[in-house]
């Protein structure tokens, strides 16, 4: 029982009880900038940007959101295995889930009420590079919707996870 609480906390950035209620950590500022538009996507492998460092602040949690100027029809993932050199691109058609999930504000911290802790872990969740394209094939790198902890929502994480 108690191993699977542990477990069950350390795959969460956020979790209740694990410290006072209070704001949540200093963040770096979500990039204010419109979303880069790429003319035509090509591949993982030729994409210099893709990247598979999992880093404490992922980059993806500061780019811009996903907003209703880019209309998805397709999304790519890019991820490796176990072995690093081996990297994986998946495309799926199916991206109605992930983009209601990439269009949600980051959240903002919970309001102490006094009886409810919250607390952030240093676990960091691998969160596979995912572009989006439209229907001309044009495709964005868009930002991660955040949680209050600074990382990346479940919503989108499993979003992500459901295209691979």
């Amino acid at each position: 029982m108690v191993l699977g609480i542990a477990l069950v906390a350390a795959t969460s950035s956020c979790a209740a009880g694990a410290e006072p209620a209070g704001p949540g950590p200093s963040l770096p500022p979500r990039s204010s900038a419109a979303l880069e538009v790429h003319d035509r996507w090509t591949s993982c492998a030729e994409e210099p940007s893709v990247t598979y460092d999992d880093e404490a602040v992922p980059e993806e949690t500061t780019l811009p959101l996903l907003d209703a100027a880019f209309q998805p029809v397709a999304a790519v993932v890019c991820d490796r295995g176990l072995d690093p050199s081996a990297v994986t691109e998946t495309r799926s058609d199916d991206v109605t889930a992930l983009t209601a999930a990439l269009r949600a504000p980051d959240q903002p911290p919970p309001v102490p009420d006094g009886d409810t802790v919250y607390g952030c872990t240093a676990a960091i969740i691998h969160v596979p590079w995912l572009a989006v394209l439209d229907a001309r094939g044009r495709w964005v790198h868009p930002g991660l919707p955040r949680d209050f902890c600074g990382g990346v929502t479940g919503d989108v994480v499993k979003a992500i996870r459901a295209l691979a």
